[in-house]
Parts: structure tokens; sequence; C-alpha cells
């Protein structure tokens, strides 16, 4: 082996709780002594860590150890190679290596697997025998998930606990450390979101108001989801209508069992709402009778302590807000409603077009900050190069596009997984798309209702109308916007 060619040094790991990593890191240890065997140097080390490579994971997600490691083979074809400990640390889905034989068949890599030895990619019978080895990863796989799904089964008949994820509203986690794993105790009550759950439910049931009046009355009052943000319909209506706060243990929507935690609401009230909700749409549609997305966030300045929202109104063809008495209002400040949502409207595409804000803004919602920075620092590198294979094209000779535009789309494919990457670990699904895309679809009035609203709560904590003079003209100066924090 020529002592010039570079190896990268590959480890991957689908589930580690422990931050350090060891199990990985040892990955890389050996693979170092095969370098050494074989001849050659390491040229970089890259780690997915809790990462899997089974599309059908919960866990699945472009790898960006794996994807930075074919960019870095590419830059110098015939001169760098992968060295992995077994074939499945690179590969548990068929799509995936034939995706890599793509790129393997133009830039020529060795393949090193520690436990085997060199994949022959050269050769038809090579490229079988490193199928049937995916495939069989694969199968592996499989057949874990079969097992795991009627655990998970059983577990719901019994009534337990699903461990993972974020706690559920109206619930704490009591949580013990077993070696490296978090386990869950037990979850209890928590009495002010579950006070939040009893009244919308009393405001459905007794009251009579409808999912839009609940909603409006959730946001108004400042009650925010568990990360802390802005309740959207949707979100509220699957809390109201889930077993869980029956103290019911539901799968794959079936209810199976009571459940080991405590109720907030009588199982009776859980059927009544469900019934009462199943009526209704989950989301409001472009006819529905939600009209102004900025519903919630403004607040007259005598009220606004009370947690009142002000209400849309008509008078004389003119929409106005105006501090409602029939919702506990003064009915004491009037301003009109297309004026303030304009000026709501400028600060959200402001922030949007921000360069800043999209980082901020995920590492404020996500609940690792590091991770969230090494996304967005993935996506800057992956734009960059995307603008400059764009800007190849326009001088490229004929022979050579084909070449380019599919460089492109590979690109362009990456960017786009990234970011579904990024608004999966922000839980912001707006992150899904370039903000600044989401600014002009603002100003182009592409946007409806639901998405401005939303929009609207990652970036407002209200709007403050304090007192003016009678007069037909609009005073901006009695508008103060009250932004949520991005750090």
């Amino acid at each position: 082996m020529d002592d010039e060619y570079e190896w990268g040094n590959y480890a991957r790991l689908s589930d580690n709780k422990n931050s350090t990593a060891g199990s990985a890191k040892r990955q890389n240890r050996l693979n170092r002594k095969a370098i050494e065997k074989i001849g050659g140097n390491e040229g970089t080390s890259k780690i997915d860590d809790d990462m899997s490579a089974y599309d059908k994971s919960s866990k699945f997600k472009p790898r960006p150890g794996y994807y930075a490691l074919l960019d870095w083979i590419a830059e110098k074809p015939g001169r760098r190679g992968i060295v992995a400990w077994h074939t499945d640390r690179l590969w548990r889905t068929p799509r995936e290596f034939e995706d890599f034989l793509d790129v393997a068949l133009k830039v020529k890599p060795l393949v090193y697997i520690e436990q085997s030895g060199y994949l022959d990619l050269e050769t038809a019978d090579g490229r079988a025998e490193a199928r049937a080895k995916v495939n069989r990863a694969r199968y592996e796989s499989e057949h874990r998930s079969d097992r795991v799904k009627v655990g998970v089964r059983e577990l719901a008949e019994l009534g337990g606990i699903n461990g993972g994820g974020t706690r559920p509203y109206g619930y704490n986690r009591v949580i013990a450390e077993l070696g490296h794993r978090r386990v869950i105790v037990r979850e209890e009550i928590n009495e002010e979101e579950a006070a939040v759950i009893r009244h919308c439910k009393d405001l459905l049931l007794k009251d009579g108001k409808s999912m839009q009046q609940v909603h409006r009355w959730v946001v108004g009052a400042g009650h925010l989801t568990v990360k802390g943000n802005v309740f959207t319909r949707v979100r509220l209506q699957k809390i109201l209508s889930s077993a869980r706060i029956a103290g019911l243990r539901e799968h794959l929507g079936e209810v199976t069992s009571e459940a080991v935690w405590p109720k907030i609401i009588e199982p009776e009230e859980h059927q009544q709402l469900r019934s009462l909700l199943a009526m209704k749409p989950a989301a409001p549609s472009s006819g529905g009778r939600r009209k102004y997305w900025a519903s919630g966030f403004v607040f007259c300045s005598d009220c606004v302590v009370r947690g009142i929202p002000m209400s849309a109104y008509k008078k004389q063809e003119r929409l106005r807000w105006r501090c409602d008495p029939n919702n506990g209002g003064c009915n004491g400040r009037f301003v009109g409603l297309e004026e303030v949502q304009a000026m709501i409207g400028m600060f959200v595409v402001s922030m949007l077009q921000n360069p800043a804000t999209a980082r901020l803004l995920a590492e404020r919602e996500a609940a690792s900050a590091s991770r969230t920075a090494s996304i967005m620092d993935r996506i800057t590198s992956l734009e960059g190069r995307a603008a400059v294979l764009a800007g190849t094209l326009d001088g490229a000779d004929d022979g050579d596009v084909p070449e380019v535009v599919s460089l492109l789309r590979g690109v362009r494919r990456r960017i786009t997984e990234a970011r579904e990457e990024l608004a999966a670990v922000a839980g912001v699904e707006s992150l899904r798309e370039p903000l600044p895309d989401l600014a002009e679809r603002w100003l182009r009035g592409d946007l409806d209702v639901l998405e401005q609203t939303e929009l609207c709560g990652l970036f407002v904590d209200k709007v403050v109308i304090g007192p003016g003079r009678r007069s037909p003209k609009f005073d901006p100066e009695r508008v103060t916007i009250h932004p949520r924090r991005l750090d």
C-alpha cells in the first residue's frame, strides 16, 4: 500500500446515551490499528454517535459524519478510502449502499472492513457479495424491529410507560440513572398544566366554547407547550383528544388498558371530548372561522396583566382590535386591525431575513445547542458548495454539464435532508425551508393564516396597545411589539 494513500476512519453507534461516546471511539481505535496493518495514513476521522443507519428507525436521519466522508473521498479520486469496523457500521439499507456505489464507481475508493477485509467494488461478483452483506444487515434490523414492536404492544396492554422523547404535557417524569441509561420510574401530574387541561375541558363541555375560542384563551393566557412554544390549535386539540389525560394507555389509536400514570380528567369526560372534537376539523381551513393570524397576540395595556387578548371586530366597514368586554376586557381600547398586523408582519419578515435567525432559533428550541450548531455549519457549507457548482455550470463544457448537474442535485438533496434534520432536532417545522424564502412568501401573501400564526409565535411574545386620542389616523407609537428572546 502506498504510504501516501489516505484513509477515512469511520465509526457509528446506534444507541449511546452516554455522552462520552466510548464505544464509537473504540471503533476508531480498532480502525486505526487496521490502517497501521494495511499501510497508508489516517487522513480524517468521523463519528456518527447515537445515529441509526436503518431507514425505518426513529433515529434515522442523514448522518453528518458519513456524508462528510463521502465528500472527503471525492476530493481526491483514487487516493482516498474508507476503513470501518464492520459493514453494518456503514450501511444498513440497500438504497444507501447503491447511492454509495454511484460515488465509488466514479472516485474509486478502497473500502477496508476491519472484521472481514477489503470490499471488492470493481467486479460484479464483489459488488454482489457486498450487497449480500448489506441485505443481511437490513434483515437483522427488521428482525430486531419486529421484536421491539411486540414488546411495545405488550407494554401498551399492561398500561406501561413508553420511555423516551419529550415529557407529555400535564405530567412530570421521575427519572433514575441506571448505568449509562436514564429510566422513567413514574409519571406524576404537573398541577399547573393539568389545571389548563381541565379548564379547556370545562370550556368545551360545560360552557359550549368552540375549539378556536379555547385555543385563543390558551394563547392569550400565555400558556406554552412543554418546549416553551406557543400552542398551535392542532397541538392543543391532540392533547385534549388523547386517552393519556384520562389515565388510559393507547396504542395505534386504540385504548388497550388503564395506564400506570394518574388521570387528569375522568374517562367519561375523555369520551365526550373525543366525540366532540372528532366533529370539528383538526385545523382551520382557508374558509374557516379563523381569519386573523395575530389573534391571541394583541393585548391592551390595561388588561395585559390579566392575560385577556383583544378581539377582532368590524365597525363601519373597518376592522379593529378591541378589548372585548364579553371576554372580560375593559372595552376601553380600539386600534386598526390591518395596521397592527402590518406592523407585526414587517417585524416577523425582518427576523426571517436576518442571516443569524435560523441558527439562534434552532439553538433556542433544541435540547442540544451543539448538535444544532453542527447541522447549521453543514447547511452553510453545502449551500456554499451548491453556489460554486451553480456558477460552474455557466462556463462548463457540454461534456461536463451532466456530471456537474448530477453533483448539484446531490448537494441540494443533502441540503434538504440537513434542513429536515434541523427541523426535527429543534422541533420547528419552519426550519425545513430557508427562512428568507419564508419571508418572500409572507410578502407575496403565499402563507395561510395558520402558517403566519406559527411564524409569529416563534418571534413575538405579545403586542401591547397603549392608550390614544380619538383620531381617524393610525398612530404606530401606540403599538409595542415584545419579541421572544433568541438567545
